[in-house]
């Protein structure tokens, strides 16, 4: 029996599909996966203003059809910040790099990146991306049973004549399939990656009745766990309440123990994403 571990709401987001998160300086960033703006919260609720999107089009939440489906956030050791689409159609294939410093985004093509990827995993669903030092490791998100997920593993030392990110099919180092196992009858699928500063990788898994890279459906939870020095994930906790959790990330509050801070995308335009805290 998986063990129970509760999340406190610190506050509710402006967004209602909250995908990636980063937090830096006391500072949490996060990208909602029908949106191409980065938005900023102090921890105490307050918002900062938004990085603007690459064309700096006003927000507004983007239909299902037509979003961009960033759904994993990662952290450059510059400071700028990088959102991955899926890839799961088409228009999903994209990256967009921010930089909250000047106020300002890129947006980069990965469709020769996820050729690469569709290659060896056929349908594609990036939904996590963590950094161990020069290493990428992205995290795609199998197809209930009918796909696994797994971990893509990236050389991110490389840059580009312009300085941007190596988001080439060069990049591309290996793949590791997962077996995640089920919670309550549901297989769990790959949702977020990140890191502890001594503890390593770790993950969040939701359990999302669909076979479906593309159609949402209900989710019977999610799941928190680690991985070991070879890859291999390990289930820590059930995450209480039962929620879609979809972005992780580790904190360090001043003077203060640090936790784990997650989003959670309640697939409902009306409902506002919480950010959690995990409780000990």
């Amino acid at each position: 029996m998986l063990a129970d571990v509760v999340l406190r709401e610190r506050f509710r987001l402006d967004v209602s599909a909250a995908s990636g998160l980063v937090v830096r300086d006391g500072v949490a960033h996060v990208i909602a996966d029908d949106g191409e703006r980065l938005r900023r919260y102090r921890l105490d609720g307050a918002r900062l203003p938004d990085v603007p999107a690459a064309d700096g089009v006003p927000e507004a939440p983007i239909a299902k059809k037509h979003k961009p489906d960033f759904e994993a956030l990662l952290d450059l050791p510059d400071g700028r910040l990088l959102a991955f689409g899926s890839g799961s159609r088409p228009n999903r294939e994209r990256a967009l790099l921010f930089d909250p410093r000047l106020d300002c985004a890129q947006a980069l093509d990965l469709a020769p990146l996820y050729a690469r990827l569709r290659s060896e995993l056929g349908e594609l669903n990036i939904e996590g991306a963590a950094r161990r030092e020069d290493q990428w490791v992205l995290g795609h998100r199998g197809a209930g049973r009918r796909t696994v997920s797994a971990l893509v593993l990236l050389d991110g030392s490389a840059r580009s004549a312009g300085r941007e990110p190596a988001l080439t099919a060069a990049a591309y180092q290996s793949i590791v399939p997962l077996a995640l196992h089920d919670l309550d009858g549901v297989p769990l699928t790959l949702t977020d990656l990140a890191v502890h500063p001594t503890l390593g990788l770790h993950f969040l898994a939701a359990a999302e009745a669909t076979d479906d890279a593309y159609e949402d459906a209900a989710c019977a939870g999610s799941a928190f766990g680690c991985f070991d020095a070879a890859f291999q994930p390990r289930l820590l906790a059930r995450l209480r309440p039962d929620i879609k959790a979809e972005g992780l990330a580790w904190w360090e509050p001043v003077g203060e123990p640090g936790r784990w801070l997650v989003v959670a995308d309640g697939d409902e335009a009306t409902r506002r994403s919480p950010l959690y805290e995990l409780l000990p």
